[in-house]
């Protein structure tokens, strides 16, 4: 992985992968991942966007190196494992089946939680002893990993049961203007307090071609301006936090993991 600055958040049990949009858990083992969107490329096909079928194997390399890093004995795939709505295209079925066959070789345990475009996927799983399908959310220890597509009850009726909420669905990224225009996107972790107490953590998405949400736009030299918090895709970054307070993180191949403040004190 990418040499860079090395970012942990909840009292130093949580690493940001670095280069990789990934962060480790320590405390349970747990490597956690979210939004591969497998299939994706077969969607923009049908728009007139060909696109070589590049990103699962690249997905599947950085599985393979965040394995080699970390030793996990869990890793969560936190919603939106396939992209299509409808039943799942003959490309997803082939790469979630390939993705799936393989973890459940190479993980003592994975789950994947229910995104928005998971569905008619839950027969995959039967095939597998290692892998479970679960829904609406899990909750491991401190950690309650929740895609993050709904506001559910369970946020607050079992806030004494977590420390952490992680979320997915967001895909967060940042632009970067320098003096002379020209932008940069770069893929954003988001942390920081709900308004219930609890902590929050929002992943970008593991699919290297999944654009994202752009939250915060820099323009060097001239300050800069965030996404208006009732545009969020996410009901739970619309509903329970302040967005001025959110941190973003970088997280680029190249460059590793780039730390930011606070999103108010970058406008």
């Amino acid at each position: 992985m990418a040499e860079s600055t090395r970012i942990t958040l909840h009292k130093g049990d949580v690493e940001i992968a670095s280069g990789i949009p990934a962060i480790f858990v320590k405390s349970i083992g747990a490597v956690v991942i979210a939004d591969l969107h497998i299939g994706y490329e077969w969607a923009l096909g049908q728009q007139d966007i060909h696109l070589p079928l590049s990103q699962f194997p690249e997905m599947l390399d950085d599985i393979k190196r965040l394995i080699e890093t970390y030793d996990p004995d869990i890793l969560i795939i936190d919603g939106d494992l396939k992209h299509e709505f409808s039943k799942a295209t003959a490309q997803e079925w082939r790469e979630v089946l390939d993705l799936l066959h393989f973890l459940d070789k190479n993980i003592r345990k994975t789950y994947v939680v229910r995104g928005n475009h998971d569905n008619f996927i839950r027969g995959f799983f039967r095939r597998y002893e290692h892998v479970d399908f679960v829904e609406p959310y899990l909750l491991l220890e401190d950690y309650m990993f929740l895609h993050g597509d709904k506001e559910i009850l369970d946020i607050n009726s079992r806030k004494d049961e977590y420390e952490v909420l992680v979320i997915g669905h967001e895909h967060p990224s940042m632009i970067i203007v320098d003096e002379v225009g020209a932008r940069v996107r770069l893929k954003v972790l988001m942390t920081g307090p709900m308004k219930i107490g609890r902590e929050l953590i929002v992943l970008p998405a593991f699919s290297p071609i999944m654009s994202g949400v752009e939250v915060v736009t820099i323009r060097v030299g001239a300050g800069g301006f965030a996404l208006p918090q009732s545009q969020f895709l996410s009901p739970i970054l619309r509903n329970y936090t302040e967005i001025g307070e959110m941190r973003v993180i970088g997280i680029d191949k190249e460059g590793g993991v780039l730390p930011f403040p606070k999103i108010a004190d970058l406008l």
